[in-house]
């Protein structure tokens, strides 16, 4: 009997540390709200009914920069999300209005509206994927961000990435640095 009590506690030993890091506890929705409020630039894809956009996202301390690359007839235009204002420079001209206000950036918008004011830590949900990737998910009111620690910004996180279901959007988030 002691050597089937011995040989039980010694395969618990060898398994444990095989399991220990399935129970581990997600970070609170505090902390991860203040770790995607990090600087970084990112290239973002988008997809929302059926079209598709592109551009270099870049998250500032003061709001988030849009350098739009497609579809073509938007090519160079810099959108500049910051305190509910959206400043526009296109080929020379440049205007600002409120950000709700601005149609043609209406699915950039939505993603803005998520990283910068949604993010909010009251009504956000936060657990590990399952994939044991180390990501994490992040759900809030009408979406789910995708978030997974990022070596170019030192182990904090990034956004991989978003869906946004009433509006049939996917971004997705790569080449993630730190914002020059």
């Amino acid at each position: 009997m002691k050597k089937l009590f011995a040989a039980l506690a010694a395969l618990i030993l060898l398994l444990a540390p095989l399991c220990g890091c399935a129970g581990r506890a997600a970070p609170s929705p505090e902390e991860v709200s203040g770790a995607l409020s990090s600087p970084f630039s990112a290239d973002v894809s988008v997809t929302c009914r059926g079209s598709e956009y592109s551009g270099v996202l870049t998250r500032r301390a003061d709001g988030i920069d849009v350098k739009m690359e497609a579809p073509a007839i938007f090519r160079g235009m810099l959108i500049s999300f910051s305190g509910g204002e959206a400043a526009v420079s296109y080929h020379g001209l440049s205007f600002s209005l409120p950000s709700d206000k601005l149609p043609a950036a209406s699915v950039i918008g939505a993603v803005v509206s998520v990283l910068d004011g949604e993010l909010d830590p009251d009504g956000l949900s936060v657990q590990p994927a399952k994939d044991g990737s180390g990501a994490l998910l992040i759900t809030g009111d009408g979406f789910v961000l995708s978030a997974a620690p990022s070596d170019a910004l030192g182990g904090a996180l990034a956004p991989t990435r978003l869906e946004v279901p009433s509006e049939e959007l996917v971004a997705i988030f790569e080449n993630v640095a730190p914002a020059e």
